[in-house]
């Protein structure tokens, strides 16, 4: 499966004289004419075909919308109106911002204008710096300044700011179908976009100054996305051994998930457990089953809470049965399969540490200590005591940035923009790493494989030694509703992961796409065990993960592994300068001097 990502819009100005002011919508149309290049290079991400065949066109096409040189005349305006114009500017790109995210409006419905506002401030601030740094020194060539000011302001969105929203970048337009840049395990996906948004620069540089501007925008598109298919994947390393997984991949609803119904989780839950029996009973039988994020359809599947419930006694009562159901029914199931198939299922689930019932008159008062989104290991005949916590809870999804800290004020804010969600759950402490059969397996849970921070943070050690051999990203990707598009977004974002660290990943997606990526980033199953498509599909992933040589414990990490965080930092440093310069002060000329 083949996937190219667009990315936000850079304005590189030439700068050499000012220039007369451009009307107030030049901006503008800039912003939109890189809107609708935008949504054009999403076709290919629809379809396996054509991006095979229009690869070469759609690198370009990313790159175009990454780095488009383009002169706005806009030097000689006063702060008000370049403040005005910039904004103009951040304001072209909403339409292809909105389209990208009209999934929000269903669970999140007007705020889904906020998200496009915050996201569309970005090339406006990039615009509005880059114009006021070069009025400021008319002499420091683009090159030198817009590439930092640019990443810099992609890692802060995407990693420092609510949470980070690292999709969208620039370099991302260096992914192939055998995998991502081969510069990936070296500077990362925002190094990529710095390399990328050099060499237009460079070229803008190099020709702007002719006058020739129409020219030296082309051929910095040209040069870019000739760049991007430079940097295209390196080699798969040949497996040291390989690890059988099968992958359950669940087509629930997010709309059903919401207000899940005691008989649809009963029939859900008991569909999983024999499509997992099936799975442990095939020719060749797996050494981990895994199932998506919160898909355990019971209260909780730790330990602790399972002997509360079962201490209880409470029961259900499934709508069509005339026998009440245990609550720890779902748990127990679970466990006499894991039992039977001799095979450890790796569960997400919900932890809660502290859970009580209580009579009241309303009926049995539940309460809870905390609440975790978690992953889960049964093995030996029941939920082991370790398990991984999330860490990084995803903002507006699981958390309100700063209003989670007053939980009444976090609700109520819920209760406006995302009815129906809870804000309930605890931040994760530790990377808790499971040990199956002597492979050390990481788990990111939904957009925490997004992040640079947090898989690194799995895979490698202090001392920058390997901490894990394989990545399982387990997530409920229902969120997107009917979008394909970012499903395979969100594929995306692993497939840079696994060739950063050199770390194969396997996905449980509910909803899909459910895979495998070895450590290249490329894309190792097409489809369910049964032939159908991977996306909205319930079925079954049987794979043999490969393990490349480079998991040898004498292996150091990869160089980004081990730098990427202080590369990210000596970027945001460089474009927070550049920041600085272009708001210095300008000298004024002493009376009686010969400036004056």
């Amino acid at each position: 499966m083949h996937h190219r990502l667009s990315a936000h819009t850079l304005t590189v100005t030439s700068i050499d004289n000012p220039t007369p002011a451009a009307r107030w919508w030049t901006p503008l149309a800039y912003g939109l004419v890189c809107s609708v290049l935008w949504v054009l290079s999403w076709a290919v991400i629809f379809s396996d075909s054509a991006a095979q065949l229009l690869s070469p066109i759609s690198a370009f096409a990313a790159a175009a919308i990454g780095v488009l040189a383009v002169r706005p005349n806009i030097i000689g305006d006063t702060r008000k109106r370049l403040a005005l114009k910039a904004a103009l500017f951040g304001l072209g790109h909403a339409p292809a911002l909105a389209l990208g995210h009209l999934y929000i409006w269903k669970t999140a419905g007007p705020t889904l204008l906020l998200l496009v506002a915050y996201l569309a401030l970005f090339p406006a601030v990039a615009l509005y710096i880059a114009v006021r740094l070069h009025r400021r020194w008319p002499r420091l060539p683009t090159v030198a300044t817009v590439p930092f000011l640019w990443v810099a302001l992609e890692v802060v969105r995407g990693e420092w700011l609510v949470g980070g929203y690292p999709w969208y970048l620039v370099g991302h337009a260096a992914t192939r179908p055998g995998g991502a840049s081969w510069l990936a395990p070296i500077i990362g996906a925002y190094g990529c976009s710095l390399v990328l948004v050099a060499v237009a620069c460079a070229v803008n540089d190099l020709l702007g100054r002719s006058g020739k501007v129409a020219f030296a925008g082309v051929a910095a598109v040209i040069a870019s996305g000739g760049l991007s298919l430079a940097l295209g994947p390196r080699a798969a390393e040949p497996p040291q051994r390989t690890f059988r997984v099968a992958v359950l991949q669940t087509n629930l609803p997010q709309d059903n998930k919401l207000g899940w119904a005691i008989g649809d989780r009963v029939e859900a839950h008991k569909r999983w457990l024999a499509l997992s029996e099936a799975a442990a009973a095939g020719p060749r039988r797996p050494q981990l089953i895994v199932w998506p994020e919160t898909m355990f359809a019971g209260v909780a599947l730790n330990p602790e809470a399972i002997d509360v419930q079962r201490r209880a006694g409470l029961t259900y009562t499934v709508p069509g049965s005339a026998d009440p159901l245990a609550a720890t029914w779902f748990a127990d199931t679970l466990i006499a399969l894991q039992v039977r198939v001799r095979t450890p299922l790796l569960v997400g689930s919900i932890a809660a540490d502290g859970l009580a019932y209580a009579q009241t008159e309303q009926g049995v008062k539940t309460t809870t200590a905390a609440r975790a989104n978690s992953a889960i290991l049964v093995a030996d005949g029941g939920p082991q005591q370790a398990r991984y916590d999330k860490v990084n809870l995803m903002a507006f999804g699981e958390y309100i940035p700063v209003a989670y800290r007053w939980p009444s004020v976090q609700q109520w804010l819920a209760g406006i923009g995302a009815q129906g969600m809870a804000f309930d759950l605890a931040f994760g402490r530790d990377r808790t790493l499971f040990n199956v059969e002597g492979v050390r397996i990481g788990t990111p849970i939904c957009f925490e494989s997004c992040h640079q921070s947090a898989n690194r943070a799995f895979t490698t050690n202090a001392d920058g030694s390997r901490r894990a051999d394989l990545l399982i990203n387990l997530t409920n990707d229902g969120w997107f509703y009917g979008s394909d598009f970012n499903r395979r977004m969100h594929l995306l974002q692993c497939r840079w992961r696994c060739a950063e660290l050199e770390t194969p990943m396997v996905r449980a997606a509910n909803t899909g796409i459910s895979c495998v990526i070895d450590s290249a980033g490329r894309v190792l199953t097409t489809a369910l065990d049964d032939g159908r498509p991977l996306l909205r599909n319930e079925g079954v992933v049987s794979a043999d993960v490969p393990l490349p040589l480079s998991l040898s414990p004498a292996t150091p990490m990869t160089f980004f592994a081990r730098i990427g965080h202080h590369l990210t930092t000596v970027i945001v440093a460089c474009g927070g300068v550049l920041a600085v310069l272009a708001f210095w002060p300008a000298r004024r000329p002493q009376p009686g001097s010969a400036q004056n």
